[in-house]
């Protein structure tokens, strides 16, 4: 799992004030032996009902919200993406507290949560989105609807969808499609999904961390093993790079045995690509800013791209260039190419704008043959000083292409601007300026 956000110290100083019942080496109520979770310098948590595990954060944050600029921006995204024939739904994953509060343990009150706040705050968030015209997913509920159905939506001691969970997440996608009323440039599939004999085994780092606490084993991860196949034979995860929907997911919906892009493909009756499987990363960026500015998107953009994002990831939480360059990606117009020289370092260029040029562009577009996992462009004003933005990339992956918003430099544009990167350039990058609205 990745990184989360979050004041842990805060957490263990609670912990400390409450009655020794709750947070004491000897915690009887315990199903697998299990003492002093909620005080673990590795992982924070709680045990709840029915071998469920919750984690201090996000699982015990109430409010887990989404900014008005953040909307703002991602509406901005929507717009330029339907520009190009793309139209975007956002899936804000909900946490696992809110889809299971029946299964919380008592401490989650004294902790001070409270799950109607944590659900009245994604709803709200959710309306607001609906507000702003972003097409999403209520994802909290058709999770809690399935578990309600008797489904086991989440593996106990692990903040992952099942196979199940899965399942309810591609129905609730694949209806979102649907009432759009716009039908996919493609040709229907007859694509099912077949459920293997064997079920298959699930590696968890939160299982193996949880379990340094508690005495007897956790349950293991267990889930049925799925493939989607058609008339053609077996659909891997991933199909052609041109697929009518592309699917990019989080840790927890991304992963191989939720299945969500076999069973979107069964249910919506065309092609799915799911993107970013390998990537690992601490936000809610890396595998859409993968894509959106690989070759697969700028070539050949999908009918529909859906992007699952968890409520604990803030889309503000890095600031707003993260958004602002998947706008300028997402555009796809930057084709006048800039002169560029030698920078002044081994792994850097600069460009040298002409007089006020740099204040009509949207941006500009880095590309280069090395796989690239932070860029750093240095803006120099008429006056010498320089503003420096850094543009980063998932350490698992890197990347090819950069797209630097132009906007907030005020009445004096730049002059010029260096672009160092972490890797060894072989071959000399281009550089290409964004023109019009949205980088278009």
């Amino acid at each position: 799992m990745a990184k989360r956000r979050g004041g842990k110290q805060g957490w263990l100083g609670a912990c400390a004030l409450l009655a020794a019942v709750f947070c004491g080496p000897a915690h009887a109520e315990s199903a697998y032996g299990c003492a002093d979770l909620l005080a673990s310098e590795v992982l924070p948590a709680v045990e709840g009902r029915d071998g469920q595990f919750f984690l201090v954060d996000p699982d015990l944050m109430s409010f887990h919200d989404i900014s008005e600029e953040s909307i703002a921006a991602l509406a901005k995204l929507s717009e330029t993406l339907a520009a190009r024939g793309t139209r975007l739904i956002y899936v804000p994953m909900p946490t696992k507290s809110t889809v299971l509060p029946d299964a919380l343990p008592e401490i989650a009150a004294h902790l001070q949560f409270d799950p109607n706040l944590a659900l009245a705050v994604y709803e709200r968030a959710f309306a607001r989105l609906s507000s702003a015209n972003v097409l999403a997913v209520d994802a909290r509920r058709a999770l809690r609807t399935a578990h309600l159905g008797g489904a086991s939506t989440y593996f106990g001691p692990d903040p992952r969808l099942t196979p199940e969970g899965g399942q309810a997440l591609a129905t609730a996608i694949s209806q979102q499609i649907a009432a759009t009323g716009i039908a996919p440039n493609a040709p229907a599939t007859s694509a099912i999904v077949i459920r293997e004999a064997d079920d298959v085994d699930v590696d968890s780092l939160v299982r193996l961390q949880l379990q340094q606490s508690c005495r007897r084993d956790l349950p293991d991860l267990k889930a049925a093993n799925y493939r989607a196949a058609s008339n053609a034979g077996l659909l891997s995860g991933s199909t052609q790079s041109s697929a009518p929907v592309v699917f990019i997911g989080s840790q927890i919906s991304g992963h191989d045995v939720a299945h969500v892009a076999g069973f979107l493909r069964a249910q919506s009756g065309v092609g799915v690509t799911q993107f970013g499987q390998g990537i690992r990363s601490e936000n809610a960026f890396a595998a859409m800013a993968d894509y959106l500015t690989s070759d697969d998107f700028q070539s050949s953009p999908p009918g529909f791209l859906v992007w699952e994002n968890p409520v604990w990831f803030g889309l503000g939480d890095l600031g707003p260039l993260p958004l602002a360059e998947l706008t300028l990606a997402a555009g796809g117009k930057c084709d006048a190419e800039l002169n560029v020289k030698p920078g002044s370092g081994q792994d850097s260029i600069r460009i040298e704008f002409a007089d006020n040029a740099a204040g009509q562009l949207q941006g500009i577009m880095f590309d280069t043959d090395a796989r690239v996992r932070r860029a750093r462009f240095s803006f120099e004003s008429r006056e010498g000083l320089v503003r420096s933005r850094t543009l980063t990339r998932a350490e698992s992956s890197g990347s090819k292409r950069f797209f630097m918003p132009m906007q907030g430099f005020g009445s004096e544009p730049p002059v010029a601007v260096d672009i160092t990167v972490d890797a060894t350039l072989r071959i000399a990058p281009r550089v290409f300026a964004c023109s019009g609205e949205g980088g278009r």
